[in-house]
């Protein structure tokens, strides 16, 4: 986060306030300046009408992101008809996405630092529209194969620079923007935005009978949504929270103090914030890599025992749009209700979906469409919940929400890199019954996510920036009573 938003007193911002007062929604909480003292007028939190704008375009932006890394699964035969591409190649259209995402996700708390949350989001941006005609461009009929493939696959690749960029800022995002009653809902649109796309993606892709316009199509799409990151402003002059006007240490600070060795002057971790943030990172990561996993293989894995390609879609479908459906309804009861207790709702819920995917071993058999849907529809709903449950959490024990999130999605696609091909080893030979099934991949995820859900029960989440949020806001706003009194 950078240090623009860190507090400053009422005459540095004296005259921007006036400007921005018609923009601005003044909260019963105050914060004082740093050398408080009883004669300087209080300060107050304030929060921003133009939140909403920037919410708005960083939702759009994922599920931009987010639908090109699957566009071509299902259409991969007609693209290698069209382009004479093989099918291994239109598959690495899509790891191609993922590959380059790791170490872009990586990069993005150094960049969020340097250049700030606006133009590491507007350098996404920029990356998109690039992206978006560089691959139609790979569709000219005058290149060859070859030619083709290369400008196809570069496009790709420059597609995983925005994609890490806008999964990684949100939780930051919500910390710099809102306050404690909407920031685990804010978080929750941002990260369920990429999904949805992904979602969106797979379904889009086929409407076009050519694949090469289906590229443009996406392209268009791209281009309208881009230029929405001019939305997302600069960090607010008045910050809406304590934590919001503490600027993020650096995420070397972050795994010096995961082992012990911070700095002086650095944030600290206790043992057991250690503790829990090493659990919650296999947590996310397995449980991101089990849908993600899914999500992709949906086809293969459902085929050998009688369901269509339809069919798998609205399986896949009704996982991702049920989960999107149950956050939506979630996110206000962890924001109002559970606002101090996301630990036990993570602990509650993660149980739910690992009895999910152990239900799914044997929901997958021939003549099961009725409990097949409904065993997706619960891995959704708890999945959904728990994915910004699990972001937030992380910002709780580190004190660092681009820190935290950029190790919580680099694991979860390190590990979708390494299972995928993983799963289609295990894969039945043609001898199996039925043939070329995927039993074996399915109850090693089972195993997998039974594993998660016995490691949520040492997690703790204590909210340490909640807590400190709250009892900031508390004694500013005695202390302004009293100031307004003398």
């Amino acid at each position: 986060m950078s240090s623009d938003h860190a507090y400053k007193g009422d005459d540095a911002y004296s005259d921007e306030s006036k400007k921005a007062s018609s923009d601005t929604q003044v909260e019963p909480a105050v914060l004082p300046a740093a050398s408080f003292a009883v004669e300087d007028p209080p300060q107050q939190y304030r929060l921003y009408k133009r939140r909403w704008a920037g919410l708005l375009a960083l939702f759009f932006l994922n599920i931009i992101s987010g639908a090109s890394w699957p566009w071509f699964g299902p259409i991969s035969i007609p693209m290698a008809d069209r382009f004479d591409f093989t099918s291994t190649q239109v598959n690495w259209l899509g790891n191609a996405v993922s590959l380059v995402f790791l170490p872009v996700s990586i990069c993005v708390p150094f960049l969020c630092r340097r250049f700030g949350v606006r133009n590491t989001c507007l350098s996404g941006a920029v990356c998109l529209l690039i992206a978006s005609w560089l691959r139609y461009a790979g569709t000219a009929d005058s290149l060859s194969p070859t030619g083709k493939y290369a400008l196809m696959l570069i496009s790709q690749m420059i597609v995983g620079i925005p994609q890490p960029i806008y999964q990684v800022i949100g939780p930051s995002f919500s910390e710099i923007w809102f306050d404690l009653n909407f920031r685990t809902t804010a978080t929750m649109i941002i990260a369920i935005a990429n999904p949805l796309g992904s979602a969106l993606g797979q379904l889009l892709s086929p409407m076009m009978s050519d694949p090469k316009d289906s590229i443009l199509l996406l392209g268009v799409i791209g281009t309208v949504i881009a230029p929405l990151a001019l939305l997302i402003g600069v960090d607010p002059p008045i910050p809406p929270t304590h934590a919001a006007a503490t600027p993020s240490p650096p995420m070397l600070a972050m795994f010096r103090a995961m082992v012990g060795k911070e700095r002086e002057g650095e944030p600290s971790m206790d043992m057991r914030e250690r503790i829990d943030f090493g659990l919650l990172t296999i947590i996310f990561g397995l449980s991101v890599e089990a849908v993600s996993s899914f999500s992709i293989l949906s086809n293969e894995i459902l085929e050998p025992y009688g369901y269509s390609s339809d069919t798998a879609g609205f399986v896949g479908a009704a996982l991702l749009f049920s989960g999107i459906v149950a956050a939506i309804c979630a996110a206000p009861i962890l924001d109002r209700v559970l606002t101090n207790h996301l630990g036990f709702a993570i602990r509650v819920l993660m149980p739910v979906l690992a009895a999910g995917w152990i239900g799914f071993i044997f929901a997958v058999r021939r003549d099961g469409t009725g409990g097949l849907f409904a065993d997706v529809i619960i891995i959704g709903v708890t999945s959904m919940i728990l994915l910004p449950v699990g972001l937030e959490i992380g910002c709780e024990v580190t004190r660092n929400p681009e820190s935290s999130s950029a190790v919580l999605w680099f694991v979860a696609n390190t590990l979708n890199i390494i299972f995928i091909p993983i799963l289609h080893a295990m894969r039945s030979p043609d001898d199996g019954n039925p043939p070329r099934n995927f039993r074996r991949g399915l109850i090693l995820n089972g195993a997998l996510m039974a594993f998660a859900a016995l490691l949520v029960f040492g997690v703790r989440g204590h909210q340490k920036r909640r807590e400190l949020d709250m009892q900031m806001a508390q004694e500013m706003k005695e202390r302004n009573g009293t100031a307004t009194r003398a």
